[in-house]
């Protein structure tokens, strides 16, 4: 069972051209500059060992210092709940790649990845499921004939029951995301197959390959480390010797400033950043459309909330906002009056330690100000039926609502920007509606700007 000697096809993959174009930028950035940052997002597999090794050769590959790796994976949350999770996990920290593993509902697969491509700039990979099941080894990867199989299983139900779910998985893993790709112009990394290949050729049972009959024992890992590993070599070997930034950036070089020194550029983008190419010589207001921008939708954001004791399980899995705008500062909700079962509750809401406290239970929407939360965003019953976790008969869960993006340039704001071969770069605003705006310079002079960079899911 050497994994060494086994060799992925890559010829089942789906590579973006986008995904060459990064991986052009990172080389030619010599590891000088920007810091990519890379998300890994999903379930328990994509948790595993494997995206540890991965990150380690991509290091290998480019440098210790290109990358930034996060992973941000829960496991037992399929696609219903992570696209929930995301707006806390994936949004807010914008990364540059970010490579998917997610199992459950195809409409909610779709939703998290259009919400991806609409509110990031990353490039994005995604990756279909290894086989558990003995079944799947030959399973129907036609989609025509795993729809007349399931039409002749309708008939006769409970005696195909198993023949039905074996196509569903077939279905959502070897036609569904690829389709996903192909829409959403993404790279996927084929693992179903080439999983399949390495059972068949060293004659084992996919359960040889697991712990558990799912999740991945040291030769599980070491496979999926291999097959990502052979994908990326696939990719680096098209890149050249300078990529196209995923933003249009505009020179300030012939910027024209208002009769009162102030500017107005229009862009048509859902983030925008500013690179200064030297400390501000004084504070500098912004507006965008006539606003500050983290007034805007997406200036503030959301943290993951409170864990349940021992997990990395959110107790609750997003706050939503009734008109786009969130509050910043903390949002206390105190939980008590459990049910028998300990699946429902009440509690209260305090907002930034303030006197005014609203009430609420976990049965019914809740709504105060701008802030929503459904019933279905609780994460309660969910841990008690798959964890047996039970809260105590009081406790608190935080969410903390935080700034993202400038209202005004100053020193602070210049130190505390990413440095660039160019200065440093300021983010403004992120997840503003695609659509034309205007941004507002109160002094041009005294901003010291270098430039404008300007993203757009069209870029796609």
């Amino acid at each position: 069972m050497d994994i060494l000697s086994f060799s992925p096809s890559i010829d089942s993959n789906i590579i973006s051209p986008d995904l060459v174009d990064f991986f052009s930028t990172v080389k030619a950035s010599n590891g000088v500059g920007k810091i990519y940052k890379v998300l890994y997002y999903g379930q328990s597999i994509i948790e595993q060992n494997w995206s540890v090794k991965v990150s380690d050769y991509l290091r290998l590959r480019f440098g210790a210092e290109v990358f930034e790796f996060a992973n941000s994976a829960i496991g037992a949350h399929l696609a219903e709940r992570l696209v929930k999770t995301a707006e806390s996990d994936v949004y807010p920290s914008q990364p540059d790649l970010i490579i998917l593993h997610v199992n459950g509902s195809h409409f909610s697969y779709e939703k998290l990845v259009s919400n991806i491509v609409k509110f990031t700039s990353a490039e994005l990979i995604i990756a279909n499921d290894h086989v558990t099941h003995p079944g799947e080894l030959r399973e129907f990867t036609n989609p025509w004939l795993i729809r007349v199989t399931n039409l002749l299983c309708r008939a006769i139900f409970f005696a195909f029951r198993e023949r039905r779910m074996l196509n569903w998985r077939s279905w959502i893993n070897n036609i569904f995301i690829r389709r996903m790709a192909y829409k959403y112009n993404l790279s996927m990394i084929d693992v179903r197959y080439n999983w399949k290949q390495y059972v068949l050729q060293q004659r084992l049972a996919p359960v040889d390959l697991t712990v558990d009959g799912a999740h991945l024992n040291d030769i599980g890992n070491a496979l999926m480390e291999r097959i990502f590993v052979a994908s990326f070599d696939s990719v680096f070997a098209k890149i050249g010797s300078e990529g196209t930034p995923k933003y249009l950036e505009v020179s300030a070089e012939g910027f024209v400033p208002n009769d009162d020194g102030s500017f107005d550029f229009k862009f048509t983008g859902t983030k925008i950043e500013l690179v200064l190419g030297n400390v501000p010589t004084e504070r500098v207001k912004l507006l965008i459309d006539s606003v500050p921008p983290t007034q805007m939708p997406g200036g503030i954001q959301y943290s993951r909330s409170t864990h349940f004791p021992g997990t990395n399980w959110p107790v609750l899995l997003r706050v939503g906002s009734a008109k786009g705008l969130r509050v910043q500062g903390n949002l206390s909700f105190r939980l008590f009056n459990f049910s028998t079962d300990r699946k429902e509750f009440e509690f209260t809401l305090t907002i930034n330690d303030g006197d005014q406290i609203s009430y609420g239970n976990s049965r019914e929407g809740f709504l105060v100000g701008d802030i929503v939360v459904a019933p279905d965003d609780w994460n309660v019953s969910h841990a008690v039926d798959v964890l047996n976790i039970t809260l105590p008969d009081e406790f608190i869960v935080s969410v903390a609502g935080y700034s993202v993006g400038v209202d005004e340039l100053n020193a602070e704001s210049y130190t505390s920007g990413q440095r660039s071969l160019n200065g440093r770069i300021v983010l403004l605003a992120q997840q503003l509606p695609l659509a034309r705006h205007l941004l507002h310079i109160d002094c041009l002079e005294a901003a010291k700007l270098h430039s404008v960079r300007i993203y757009s899911p069209q870029a796609r």
